[in-house]
């Protein structure tokens, strides 16, 4: 958001303006309410006037800027507010010189005016990165959600065909394949057992083969 833009024309103005170009917000209770751009007076912070709350049309220009042209908006009085977004490569997030204020004189309708200068304003000047990836799963993620569906499918089944078709009435041993995944601890228990004492034989046999002790023996 762009705050305190100062007004330069007329001159000696003690109105500002707050302006955000793509998010509504609120300045007090009373004045500026859900709105894109809102005047105030600098000498008395609490006085706050809507200027825009809803863009009416983007206006290309022959120079190749970019109007922005909001919807007049009517509180105290009808106010008319337009932007003009100027390409400059050097300037991030932008920048404007000030509001200049205009009326017609056979209407009590303000029209106020502004240049904004900005990398944004280029084309292709602040595109966002997106990432495809951010909106699809990964692949671990798939795998997880796999591995559970098939997980649930395999209890909730099990348990109905071991109860209505085998008469099973108690948990756990309702639970499918239920004597193998009650020795399943035991069993991964022997299978370390098993592959440490592999590998202590194996280091037994590598160390003999490479001591004097190991060809001594041969």
């Amino acid at each position: 958001s762009f705050k305190g833009i100062p007004t330069i024309s007329p001159t000696g103005s003690a109105y500002a303006f707050n302006w955000n170009p793509c998010t509504k917000f609120t300045e007090s209770e009373s004045g500026c309410q859900n709105v894109l751009v809102c005047q105030y007076n600098s000498n008395a912070p609490e006085e706050t006037h809507p200027c825009a709350s809803k863009v009416s049309e983007f206006q290309v220009n022959s120079d190749g800027s970019t109007s922005i042209i909001y919807q007049p908006y009517t509180s105290d009085l009808t106010r008319v507010f337009k932007i003009t977004l100027v390409c400059n490569k050097n300037e991030y997030p932008g920048q404007t010189t000030g509001v200049k204020e205009t009326q017609q004189s056979d209407q009590d309708e303000p029209h106020y005016s502004m240049t904004f200068k900005s990398k944004c304003a280029c084309e292709d000047g602040c595109t966002y990165p997106e990432n495809p990836s951010s909106h699809r799963l990964s692949t671990g993620s798939i795998l997880l959600i796999v591995f559970f569906a098939l997980l649930s499918l395999y209890l909730a089944g099990g348990i109905v065909i071991k109860k209505y078709k085998v008469g099973v009435q108690s948990m756990p041993e309702m639970l499918p394949n239920y004597d193998f995944w009650a020795q399943f601890p035991s069993l991964m228990k022997d299978g370390v057992l098993f592959s440490i004492k592999g590998l202590k034989s194996g280091y037994s046999f590598l160390r003999n083969k490479f001591t004097k002790n190991g060809y001594a023996k041969i």
